[in-house]
């Protein structure tokens, strides 16, 4: 059970007129539709010159996932013709610093919301701009700027499909009430709610018996101000696994320059904290940040400490880079309005509750607080760009530990271990021991003994499902990977599977089992439809999954030397985990001995994506977003001399 705590939205006590006074400070627009978009056109129901605007239209597939369409994720809601009628409000903006930045829309699928029977609300007030349904916020950008138009009495032009409209000023007077969502599902391939609302970066953090997961909520696929992605976090909470409450932002952002980065939660002297960047750059130039001052104190001092706001603001500058929030419960945190360094993805851990660690892109750092004094212990390491191996980015640090052995799990590509009590860490990232299975940034945590690691998946932009996996740690310290346990399968019905073969519905979810004797040079494929093949090969020790008929595709370690330093960028490659879609895994020493192997393919009506999700012999994981596919049958054969001595499916 997923509970997901909104809000509602009331305008009743906002005053409305025929027409509004200057926009520049902001407004509210009511309106509603005369009759339903059925015309391949896109008639202006409303308009005021160099302020704001709002068309409809019916568009092809094609054009759905096209440009900002393709933002709006329109392309999940066609109608029952296969043409998509969407509703569009865009304003226009003088934007400091970037006067190519003229016009910032927001949208929405009129096949989930009817705006000929419910009042619809545009609302912007200089930080927000929000579409409202029924009293939900269904979309929402982040202007910076402001309305270009400055008359105090401004023309409004209203077309022919508008049933009525009308302006306000009364922003201060909008209301919220809490709302509660209950999703009766498990946390498994979790997204928040809205059409165009996806998960990022996740952070995760265990302390006192709650499991605490903090991720960007993401619109537009980062396309949210002009391409900064103006993210802000929500955290999913659960004592149990099994149950899940989503609790919302865990702070709102109160300035149009805020734009955060990844960080980290932890908990020091009886309170929560949590370390986040600021990615400022994004809106304002360099020039402009209090980054290098940071920097300058380092390099005078030796150290950095925190520097309030009202002293970076004095400077004329804007804060980025590292910055915290304080929490007395975990859930409701406020910004500190400080800055303690200038790298824009700290990860920050405590320990017994006193000393931290920082880690980032250029080192180990220490402190005693977190506001400082932080100093460098052991530089250049983790590794970075040409100076790892495997060309992992700095961001998104990921530290944890268990039995003796530290890890920590560094951008899109890295990964090392201690030995047992060590301290000298091992490249295991660059011998294919790592635990990338198609999550992207994954991070863990040491949950009482359990290793619980998320990510999220690539595969239609930035931002998607957020995944959770359970870490196995074997003798060596190495690791293996499971799914989680309290996320149950539910069976609906059994799928007739003949010759281990079967017929499958092209938008149905399947759970699959199949017990394998392996043989010592055998392998096992599984094709769904002609989309893709799983590929389970015990001479190689490796797993892949690949479009159906390609052939053998290197892992990743191996992969990446192919490139010259100066070309390689994780981002870059093809055919690896880093797309979470073609890609192989090294070093899977279950596949040696009979195993079974347990798949689900989901389909993920939001992401009109097939998810192919598959746990070898209980230790090892990999996952791959399939987009577009349309799958509708299911078989599996061997090859040299393995078995099939069992299949078995469910429509789930």
């Amino acid at each position: 059970m997923i509970t997901q705590k909104l809000k509602k939205y009331n305008f009743s006590a906002c005053s409305f007129f025929d027409r509004p006074n200057s926009l520049k400070d902001g407004f509210i627009i009511r309106f509603k539709l005369s009759s339903p978009v059925t015309e391949l056109n896109e008639p202006e129901i409303f308009s005021v010159p160099d302020a704001v605007r709002g068309t409809v239209r019916l568009l092809t597939l094609k054009e759905a996932g096209e440009r900002w369409g393709w933002n709006e994720n329109y392309t999940s809601y066609p109608d029952e013709n296969g043409f998509v009628p969407v509703l569009e409000c865009e304003i226009y903006l003088n934007v400091p610093y970037h006067p190519e930045r003229t016009a910032m829309k927001i949208g929405v699928p009129l096949t989930l919301y009817n705006a000929n029977d419910k009042d619809m609300y545009l609302l912007y007030d200089g930080m927000h701009l929000c579409l409202f349904s029924d009293g939900l916020l269904i979309n929402e950008n982040f202007p910076i700027g402001e309305i270009k138009n400055s008359s105090d009495a401004p023309e409004v032009k209203i077309g022919g499909k508008t049933e009525s409209i009308a302006f306000s000023h009364d922003i201060s007077a909008v209301t919220t009430s809490d709302y509660e969502r209950k999703l009766d599902k498990g946390i498994r391939y979790y997204s928040p709610a809205g059409h165009c609302s996806w998960a990022g970066d996740v952070v995760n953090f265990w302390y006192d018996g709650v499991y605490h997961l903090i991720y960007f909520f993401d619109r537009h696929h980062h396309g949210n101000r002009f391409g900064g992605g103006a993210h802000f976090f929500q955290q999913l909470t659960t004592t149990d696994f099994v149950n899940w409450t989503d609790h919302g932002p865990i702070f709102v952002l109160e300035k149009p320059w805020q734009s955060v980065g990844t960080g980290t939660m932890f908990h020091w002297r009886d309170k929560y904290y949590f370390a986040y960047g600021f990615h400022t750059s994004r809106n304002i130039p360099d020039e402009h940040l209090y980054g290098r001052d940071i920097y300058e104190q380092y390099r005078e001092n030796g150290y950095t400490k925190a520097v309030s706001y009202d002293e970076i603001y004095k400077a004329g500058k804007y804060p980025n880079g590292a910055n915290l929030a304080v929490s007395d419960d975990g859930i409701h945190f406020k910004m500190m309005d400080k800055m303690f360094h200038w790298e824009e993805n700290p990860s920050v851990y405590s320990f017994d509750n006193e000393s931290l660690m920082m880690c980032i892109g250029n080192g180990i750092w220490n402190a005693d607080s977190p506001v400082g004094e932080w100093k460098l212990t052991n530089p250049g390491f983790p590794p970075c760009g040409e100076r790892s191996s495997m060309r992992n980015s700095s961001e998104c640090p990921s530290f944890f530990s268990k039995n003796g052995y530290n890890y920590i799990i560094m951008g899109l590509t890295g990964f090392w271990r201690t030995e047992k009590d060590g301290e000298t860490y091992i490249d295991c990232a660059a011998e294919g021991h790592d635990i990338y299975d198609g999550l992207l940034v994954p991070m863990a945590v040491n949950c009482d003994g359990r290793l619980i690691m998320a990510g999220w998946l690539n595969g239609i932009g930035w931002g998607s499902v957020i995944v959770h996996r359970e870490l196995l740690q074997h003798e060596d310290g190495s690791l293996g990977m499971r799914w989680l346990p309290e996320d149950r399968i539910i069976k609906k019905s059994s799928v007739e599977v003949v010759n281990n073969h079967a017929k499958t519905s092209p938008k149905q979810s399947y759970y699959w089992e199949i017990d394998v004797d392996p043989a010592e040079n055998g392998a096992v494929e599984v094709t769904f439809g002609d989309n893709c093949t799983l590929r389970i090969d015990s001479a190689l020790r490796e797993v892949q999954i690949s479009d159906a008929g390609s052939g053998r595709i290197p892992p990743i370690h191996e992969k990446i030397h192919e490139y010259p330093p100066e070309q390689m960028n994780p981002w870059t490659l093809t055919d690896t985990h880093v797309e979470t879609r073609n890609f192989s895994i090294a070093n899977v020493d279950c596949a040696k001995k009979p195993y079974t192997v347990r798949i689900i393919q989901h389909f993920e009506e939001k992401m009109n994506a097939f998810l192919i999700d598959a746990e070898i012999g209980g230790e090892r994981t990999i996952i791959s977003n399939r987009v577009g596919a349309r799958i509708g049958e299911i078989k599996a054969e061997t090859s040299g001399g393995a078995k099939i001595t069992r299949m078995d499916g469910s429509v789930i």
